[in-house]
């Protein structure tokens, strides 16, 4: 498992990428695909995507392109699931160990670990990205926070 020293390390290379990339970008799909492609070449993520959030229907909705094993988890209800609960709340989840979850949702029987953190606007949720390791405990805060700062990258260059 990597230490914080250097996650914090490779996040800020794939930061620095991502910013860069944003600016040149047009399209949501464009912007959403970099930085999926971006996050998924941290060693400890082996499943990375991003939901997007209809508040009429409290319903999130997997962006097409994603990397990881195929999931059947398309749609989530708001409430359903970390990825559901995380819009429920308002709040980030880290789930260091999935299996100790009674509303956990299984895109893969190897998952071990899940990060939820939230596409914000003003407080308005407009979405998530959602991220599981086949390793327990794989994220810590350190995740998050760097996580959260992409997530405010991309919805700055969403507007």
């Amino acid at each position: 498992m990597l230490s914080n020293e250097e996650k914090s390390a490779l996040y800020k290379v794939i930061i620095e990428k991502i910013t860069k990339t944003l600016q040149n970008l047009t399209t949501k799909q464009e912007k959403f695909d970099i930085v999926i492609k971006e996050l998924s070449n941290l060693p400890h993520f082996q499943w990375t995507g991003i939901y997007e959030y209809d508040e009429p229907k409290a319903m999130l909705t997997l962006y097409p392109v994603y990397i990881g094993l195929p999931t059947d988890h398309i749609k989530i209800q708001k409430g359903q699931g970390v990825c559901g609960t995380a819009v429920e709340t308002g709040e980030d989840i880290i789930v260091k160990d999935v299996t100790k979850l009674d509303n956990y949702l299984a895109c893969s029987t190897q998952t071990k670990s899940e990060i939820v953190v939230l596409l914000k606007d003003k407080q308005k949720i407009l979405g998530q990205i959602d991220v599981d390791s086949d390793v327990a405990g794989a994220f810590s805060e350190i995740d998050r926070q760097y996580l959260n700062q992409i997530a405010d990258l991309l919805v700055r260059n969403l507007n």
